[in-house]
């Protein structure tokens, strides 16, 4: 009588590509800090590749120099040949057109107007930024009625599950409120002239406004982010 593993090749299953997501979950290691303005940090560690096909591996800690673009995210990927290497393109795809054939992507940098990294910190796998002022992205005099809004130039929005903002006013302390329809209120943020008060979650095209209208000038900033590595 046949057994059941006589059809199966259980070590090739196990390997199955995901199809329909980019893997993720299982990094060990791989955490970046802050090193330079144009330099990180990378501990080693190991982890599949996007498609959970190929073992990946930096076996010692590296220093990973940034380009000097201004405002640009640089996307992190841990290669085959065990060299953290940057991309702008999120899934790789410049990498891939040359001589990297497997690569997982373990996080991202920004720059700021000068074209230096925006200061980070990285715990566990969220980005807090401490001088968010380095990531505004509605600019002065923000609308009194909701208007939708977009991160995608600071942040990888499809590699991140939470993105936390809050306000920067040069006056007294002003609230703004977020929604995720552009009809009713979700939830609410502040900042003052010392800076970002209270923070609360924004997705990707959610709506922002604020409801006074002489707060004199004002931005919303982000605070940090989630990362989905």
């Amino acid at each position: 009588m046949s057994r059941l593993a006589d059809f199966f090749d259980t070590g090739t299953i196990a390997r199955l590509p995901i199809v329909a997501d980019l893997l993720t979950g299982n990094i060990q290691g791989l955490e970046y800090s802050y090193t330079s303005a144009h330099s990180i940090t990378i501990t080693k560690g190991n982890c599949y590749d996007s498609f959970n096909l190929t073992v990946l591996t930096g076996s010692a800690s590296q220093v990973v120099a940034i380009g000097t673009t201004i405002n640009k995210v640089y996307n992190l990927f841990l290669c085959d040949d065990g060299l953290v290497k940057t991309d702008t393109d999120v899934d790789g795809a410049t990498l891939l057109a040359g001589s990297v054939t497997a690569l997982r992507w373990i996080g991202f940098v920004k720059t700021n107007s000068a074209g230096a990294i925006c200061l980070f910190e990285m715990t566990s796998d969220i980005l807090i930024f401490p001088k968010p002022s380095e990531n505004r992205f509605v600019s002065p005099l923000i609308s009194t009625t909701y208007t939708a809004y977009s991160v995608a130039s600071l942040v990888p929005v499809l590699r991140v599950t939470g993105i936390t903002i809050a306000g920067e006013f040069s006056v007294e302390q002003v609230e703004g409120v977020v929604s995720k329809d552009g009809v009713s209120d979700f939830t609410r943020f502040s900042g003052n002239s010392f800076g970002p008060g209270h923070e609360c979650q924004f997705v990707e095209g959610w709506y922002i406004k604020v409801p006074i209208v002489n707060y004199d000038n004002g931005y919303v900033v982000i605070t940090k982010v989630t990362l989905k590595r």
